[in-house]
């Protein structure tokens, strides 16, 4: 396919993400760049056209010449999940976009300044540190957006302006900055979701109108409310010396298996105990065969696929009886567990079956080492090749497990 053909593809899939028709797009670089800007433009008001992924491929490029298109859906906050995109792919371009954001930064419209204070927050840039600081000063309604955004930039010269903003900002406001100066004085930044792996970032995720937020759409969200500043605690006025000292929040403890008692832990992406780490590897294992069964080798395409009966799932109605509706929580179960397992595998570096299978056979290995395999799962199973040699039904099974033929491995042989 040719550029226009790629994007007339990209923006007119169905369910998923078709990040192997984006990434031929990044491939053309600079040369794909005006015709995904003009198709921008052109498909604005097509409700029949998904824009995201063009705001995403844009993005990728990095390139300077999108910085107008991509301001332009940033003004749009109605259009929550392609402003918030817009703001991530103009974090990525950087200092280029820098004077455009500063500008914006100016609007009457405050959902329109949320937006592109949180963008100057993520680019290491003079000019950003400068204007957020002014605003810090001037812009009473957002003063604790600008505190976040500040924080996000990680300069300890910041935590003095905070603290004097902290000094006049309505009560509601001041846990937001006490937050800010706590999180500058300890150096602790959190990476934001723009910076992960895009193929996965702005898949689907059904929390939000299209992909997980990040903190500027929850606060653009909370700031909305009217009652938002109602419903906040009004935290007393403190000393910087309070502040830096206060217990910070404790993170919420691993949830605990309930059979061992031992906390879950993630090794393969999704939740096991030492008791169940091997079978729950070796059914993931399961799961990648059975994607090679229906000439399924792309995780992507096999992650649209699960995407795809995740809706189905969650759109059927409620069965009435209890046995049915057990299955259906079941099914339910299942599919979210294999989605986040190919998203795992994908995060690790793996793209195709092939290689993930082998990846997590070593990782079962590895479990049955440090935890051992009393159940023999990854025991080849014996089976008889000579008539003289057949082994009854009632015999004892010759893997030694002390049980019957018939209640072992007679099952396993195939």
């Amino acid at each position: 396919m040719n550029i226009e053909e790629l994007i007339d593809f990209i923006t007119d899939y169905e369910l998923g993400m078709p990040v192997r028709a984006m990434e031929q797009l990044i491939a053309e670089g600079a040369a794909a760049v005006p015709a995904l800007v003009h198709a921008l433009e052109q498909w604005q008001d097509d409700e029949d056209r998904d824009l995201i992924h063009i705001v995403v491929v844009l993005g990728e490029l990095r390139d300077p010449a999108a910085i107008d298109i991509l301001m332009r859906q940033l003004r749009q906050p109605e259009l929550d999940y392609l402003a918030a995109a817009a703001s991530e792919a103009l974090a990525k371009i950087g200092p280029p976009a820098v004077p455009a954001l500063i500008a914006e930064s100016q609007s009457a419209n405050a959902e329109i300044r949320l937006l592109t204070y949180a963008t100057l927050g993520w680019i290491n840039d003079q000019r950003c540190f400068e204007r957020l600081s002014e605003a810090l000063v001037k812009d009473a309604e957002l003063t604790d957006v600008v505190a976040t955004a500040l924080t996000d930039q990680g300069r300890a010269e910041a935590l003095p302006l905070i603290l004097e903003a902290y000094q006049k900002v309505a009560p509601w406001q001041r846990a937001d900055l006490e937050e800010a100066m706590r999180a500058l004085h300890l150096r602790r930044t959190i990476t934001p979701h723009w910076k992960e792996n895009w193929r996965l970032r702005y898949r689907p995720s059904g929390l939000w109108s299209r992909f997980d937020p990040d903190w500027p759409a929850i606060a653009s969200t909370l700031h909305r409310s009217d009652k938002w500043p109602t419903i906040r605690d009004e935290a007393p006025l403190r000393s910087l010396e309070e502040i830096l000292a206060a217990e910070p929040e404790q993170e919420p403890e691993n949830e605990s298996c309930e059979d061992c008692g031992a906390p879950f832990e993630y090794p393969t992406g999704v939740p096991v105990c030492p008791e169940s780490a091997l079978s729950a590897a070796l059914r993931q294992v399961e799961m990648l065969q059975s994607w090679r069964e229906a000439v399924c080798e792309d995780l992507f395409d096999a992650l649209d696929d699960i995407d795809d009966h995740l809706v189905e799932a969650r759109d059927k109605p409620e069965a009435k009886s209890r046995a049915k509706r057990e299955k259906q929580l079941t099914h339910l179960v299942g599919l979210e567990v294999e989605r986040e397992t190919c998203r795992w595998l994908i995060g690790q570096g793996y793209e195709s079956v092939g290689p993930a299978k082998a990846f997590l056979l070593a990782q079962a290995a590895q479990f049955a080492q440090r935890y051992g395999d009393p159940d023999g799962l990854l025991q080849p199973v014996p089976t008889p090749t000579r008539a003289g040699n057949k082994i009854g039904r009632n015999d004892p099974c010759p893997c030694g497990s002390g049980q019957k033929y018939k209640r072992c491995c007679l099952g396993k042989v195939h």
